[in-house]
């Protein structure tokens, strides 16, 4: 039952039912939880509080001004259903968010698996900030091999070659590799010494490459305030899925009684299609494509491989360069469409 509990995150639809500072329900692993602290002089305690029930979005402005980069970079990228429901407690290690008893058995036996020594249990974001960090990359590589123990210490050298014998200058038991080859050897102190000049010539290099990045090279200027905003980033279903809801909103501005949603998406195309049970990411945004489609005498979504799709394509690429009404058929359309037909 632990391993459950701390295998679940909450996805937010309304946000009434998380805490903000005490429940899971960030997609970051292993604690789904917000890492900076909460503050003392902010009344803010539910999720529902940083969304903008006018607009169904998140508050950007409050998000920025409680939460650390960390937290609300991973805020802002969770998708709002436009349709309010009841949040629900999903289990994060599966791509449908439902529950099943074989993800829990391989988890639970990786779990309980001693810690390796080549580090595989460490997060991606763990390595990116090593590897991203301000330091030799000498000092990243010494990092990384320690990490995952192939570093060549006397009893790591003593697995790989039995036969060698240990004998430190120092205390006799193994001879370094400098001493043998070059027959020099760095006392402590003069290890000591080294570093710190190579660090300090290192910082000097690079405040002076820091100062040349500060030198403006070009200049950017906010968009017109009539541009639409990007409906956002994130995975290709949620991609899929967003402009999904989209096209659905669009007919039904435009009051077409029968509609077919074609996409090249399968997985999403499924999911429309049939009335299974679906937690993954990109639920609040289906729930919203099937509570449009209610609106319509008849609605059906097809799968349409991207060999087949080049009007979709060439759509795309036209509404980019469009300017005025983007809902107008650009001329050219109907050769591309006749080339899709399958006679």
């Amino acid at each position: 039952m632990n391993l459950f509990h701390s295998c679940c995150r909450w996805r937010i639809r309304t946000g009434h039912s998380v805490n903000i500072w005490e429940d899971p329900w960030l997609p970051r692993t292993p604690s789904f939880r917000v890492i900076t602290p909460g503050p003392l002089n902010v009344m803010a305690s539910q999720v529902s509080e940083l969304i903008d029930e006018d607009m169904r979005a998140w508050n950007e402005g409050m998000v920025n001004n409680l939460f650390w980069p960390e937290d609300w970079d991973l805020i802002l990228q969770i998708p709002l259903s436009l349709v309010c429901s009841t949040d629900l407690l999903v289990w994060h290690y599966s791509s449908n968010g439902m529950f099943p008893v074989r993800s829990a058995y391989h988890l639970a036996l990786a779990l309980s698996r001693p810690a390796s020594s080549s580090g595989v249990r460490w997060s991606r974001q763990t390595w990116s900030k090593i590897w991203q960090a301000h330091m030799p990359n000498k000092a990243k590589v010494f990092i990384w091999r320690a990490i995952r123990n192939i570093l060549p210490t006397a009893s790591n050298l003593h697995k790989r070659l039995p036969h060698e014998v240990f004998c430190c200058p120092l205390c006799e038991e193994w001879t370094r590799n400098l001493k043998l080859a070059r027959k020099n050897f760095l006392y402590p102190l003069q290890v000591i010494e080294f570093v710190v000049n190579y660090l300090t010539a290192f910082q000097s290099q690079k405040g002076r490459n820091e100062r040349n990045l500060m030198q403006p090279q070009s200049l950017w200027f906010c968009p017109p305030t009539d541009w639409r905003p990007s409906l956002g980033g994130g995975s290709a279903d949620m991609a899929e899925a967003l402009a999904a809801r989209e096209a659905i909103r669009l007919a039904l501005r435009y009051r077409w009684p029968r509609v077919i949603l074609e996409g090249d998406n399968n997985t999403l195309m499924n999911k429309l299609s049939s009335n299974q049970t679906d937690l993954s990411v990109t639920s609040p945004i289906i729930a919203d494509v099937l509570h449009f489609s209610s609106f319509f005498t008849s609605v059906s979504f097809s799968f349409v491989g991207r060999v087949g799709n080049s009007a979709a394509d060439f759509l795309a690429g036209s509404a980019l360069n469009q300017e005025g009404d983007a809902s107008l058929l650009p001329p050219g359309l109907e050769c591309v469409h006749h080339e899709d037909i399958a006679y």
